[in-house]
């Protein structure tokens, strides 16, 4: 109601509930990932397996964590009268492929590099804590493209988050 982000967007609820279960689990999984190897010193040194089982396991974990919140989405969706479309059906499937894959990559990636240096779990919190405003959720990504000619760059930045898109899927599905 202060920035007046709601006026003319119908349903700006569902829009906004949308981008933080999905930064939710992206977060939950970066953070949970990075964190894995080193949490877990102890039957890594003892035990003789693949080290990617624990960012793996993280990710199933925020999975799980994540699925109530999906669940409340889906009820307040179907109050509101919501249909279901091939295209929206595609935009999940795309949506959800590009989070799963991005933050599982991104989980693996950083737990390695935590185990050499572990500053690398503060730095992920971090950029964790200005994700809110990296993705259209608090915003409508309108007011990002009508931006697009006066700051070309910053916007072909913005849109190349896969964090981004995979919001912009996602609400598409359930909007």
């Amino acid at each position: 109601y202060i920035l007046v982000l709601h006026q003319g967007f119908p349903y700006f609820a569902i829009h906004l509930f949308t981008g933080m279960v999905v930064v939710h689990y992206f977060g939950e999984t970066w953070n949970g990932g990075t964190r894995s190897i080193w949490q877990n010193q102890a039957l890594v040194k003892k035990m003789r397996m693949p080290r990617e089982v624990f960012p793996v396991s993280a990710m199933v974990v925020a999975a799980y964590h994540t699925f109530p919140q999906v669940l409340v989405l889906v009820i307040c969706c179907l109050f509101i009268g919501w249909s279901i479309t091939w295209t929206s059906l595609a935009a999940l499937v795309l949506g959800l492929s590009i989070l799963i894959t991005f933050s599982a990559a991104l989980a693996i990636f950083f737990s390695a590099v935590n185990v050499f240096y572990r500053d690398f779990q503060n730095i992920v919190g971090t950029i964790m804590q200005f994700m809110h405003f990296l993705v259209p959720m608090i915003y409508p990504f309108e007011r990002i493209y009508a931006a697009h000619v006066d700051h070309p760059v910053l916007y072909q930045i913005y849109v190349a988050n896969p964090v981004a898109q995979s919001v912009m899927l996602l609400q598409r599905f359930f909007w």
